[in-house]
């Protein structure tokens, strides 16, 4: 009776994947390689990057506002200042000085700073918006497949939870993934 139990109480969730999921993933097996920087893999676009528009005036527009909210408020300042540090020292993002990108296809992509007060480990944390449109109308995010979710749901995770006598839960700091957004 108890195995009987356990049969109607298991969920199956199987993951159902679309047409543009099966590609993603099939896109991702056949592109992902490690490198010596880290991992590598190239983005799949649903359209060429080259009807990306100008980025580069909306993304400063944001950068500037920050710095206007980073100057009220020193803590943050300091804070931002660490986490661009960081990212260039692990090679997430390089300098590009003026007149380096003229005749390249490019996106800016502009970010913020979130501050989590009720956080323990990171209070500041900086959030990228890669669906800030640029002039033609499109984001980056409007031309790339997203790929299905990678996560599983979270009905089967809590229930999981009653399956076994004990539970290890982990968080990724960090995890170095380049791409090759060349179309």
């Amino acid at each position: 009776m108890i195995t009987s139990f356990w049969e109607i109480e298991e969920i199956g969730l199987d993951k159902v994947l679309s047409e543009s999921d099966r590609f993603c993933e099939d896109h991702f097996t056949k592109n992902f390689q490690r490198i010596q920087e880290g991992n590598f893999v190239s983005i799949p676009f649903k359209e060429s990057i080259k009807k990306l528009g100008d980025s580069r005036e909306r993304a400063l527009e944001y950068f500037y506002s920050q710095g206007v909210r980073l100057e009220r408020k020193p803590e943050l300042k300091r804070e931002y200042i660490k986490f661009k540090n960081e990212y260039l020292s692990m090679g997430h993002m390089t300098e590009v000085k003026e007149g380096e990108f003229d005749n390249t296809v490019s996106y800016f992509l502009p970010h913020h700073t979130m501050v989590r007060d009720e956080s323990v480990t990171t209070k500041v944390r900086v959030v990228f918006n890669a669906s800030m449109k640029t002039k033609s109308g499109l984001s980056l995010n409007d031309i790339q497949y997203c790929g299905p979710t990678l996560q599983d749901e979270l009905l089967a995770i809590i229930l999981r939870f009653r399956k076994y006598e004990y539970v290890m839960t982990a968080d990724v700091s960090e995890y170095v993934m380049t791409a090759d957004v060349s179309a």
